[in-house]
């Protein structure tokens, strides 16, 4: 099947890849007045049902541009040296092309090649089966006056909620399509060790813009979201030296110096106009507090692996296609 405009073509999607179990489908918004939908179908193959649910049509472009003034494009000299990291961070969309959130792809410990993405409680308004995430969306220049919207053609459709915590404000998702090789993601590194870190990155969609870069030369606290909090299962930045965050950034990865994730965005007060804090949950709380769990997930081999670097999809693949051959 192929969706496409006077402008764009999305496809080939087929049965064996893109067909999930309860057999429902999207994609993401394409340009034009107009949508055709064709179907290809094998002579002697049997005759196919498809029905058309729902058709969003946007009247106008929300997100390319509307994050405030002071952020930082990822292709901007500040970010050097993150090249690969922020190519784990990718944008949700609704069904319907709303951006909603942020996150990253996880590495495993045993580099098992698993989609796995990291993302807030609080982004999970309800089934996100159908839901889309977005990567690689990013402007190739980095002054603000001339940056250029990002393509918006890499990506995957159909999540799973393995795991959430709403005390560390974590959802853990699987993503059920297969991420073509051509994106060239990258499965972020962690650290689960609950201790502080010096200067620590944000990479994030923030007002569902191109991607951003966001950092502070501080040590983040040990904090609590709210009274009620068993512990204190926060990371709290007092103020962003670099860049910020807004709506859109929930659930984007806060990372250590090493470019591991140490949490992912729960909220707080930071804007370009108001230089305040920001509160993310601390990967060390998701890890093994509460009913629902990191660590059966990222460590499924009860390694006490709490400290993973990061890996190019692409080359997990590798690893484990070499395994099963041997």
């Amino acid at each position: 099947m192929y969706v496409y405009t006077k402008e764009r073509t999305l496809g080939a999607y087929t049965r064996h890849v893109n067909v999930k179990a309860h057999r429902r489908f999207a994609v993401q918004p394409v340009e034009g007045d107009s949508l055709t939908l064709e179907l290809f179908v094998p002579h002697g193959a049997p005759e196919p049902t498809i029905e058309i649910s729902k058709i969003a049509h946007g009247y106008k472009t929300l997100g390319f541009g509307d994050s405030g003034v002071c952020n930082i494009n990822v292709v901007c000299p500040e970010a050097a040296g993150w090249e690969n990291t922020r190519r784990g961070v990718g944008m949700l969309l609704t069904q319907f092309g709303s951006r909603y959130c942020s996150g990253s792809l996880i590495n495993t410990a045993n580099n098992s090649g698993r989609q796995l993405f990291l993302t807030a409680n609080h982004c999970m308004g309800g089934s996100v089966a159908s839901d889309i995430v977005m990567f690689n969306y990013e402007s190739p220049i980095c002054e603000r006056a001339n940056e250029q919207d990002g393509p918006t053609s890499d990506t995957v459709q159909g999540l799973e909620l393995l795991a959430s915590y709403t005390y560390s404000d974590f959802a853990l998702l699987e993503i059920q399509e297969e991420i073509p090789a051509s994106y060239n993601v990258f499965l972020g590194g962690y650290n689960a060790v609950n201790a502080t870190s010096t200067t620590v990155i944000g990479i994030h969609h923030p007002s569902g813009d191109i991607k951003k870069f966001t950092r502070a030369y501080k040590t983040v606290e040990a904090a609590k979201w709210s009274v009620n909090e068993p512990g204190f299962y926060h990371w709290e930045i007092s103020s962003w030296d670099e860049g910020t965050t807004e709506p859109g950034s929930s659930g984007s990865p806060l990372y250590d110096n090493n470019q591991r994730i140490i949490g992912q965005l729960h909220g707080g007060a930071a804007s370009c106009t108001n230089i305040a804090y920001d509160s993310y949950g601390a990967l060390w709380a998701s890890w093994d507090q509460g009913t629902e769990k990191l660590q059966p997930y990222l460590d499924p081999d009860n390694l006490g692996a709490r400290v993973v670097d990061g890996i190019f999809l692409n080359s997990a693949r590798k690893l484990n296609s070499k395994l099963h051959m041997q």
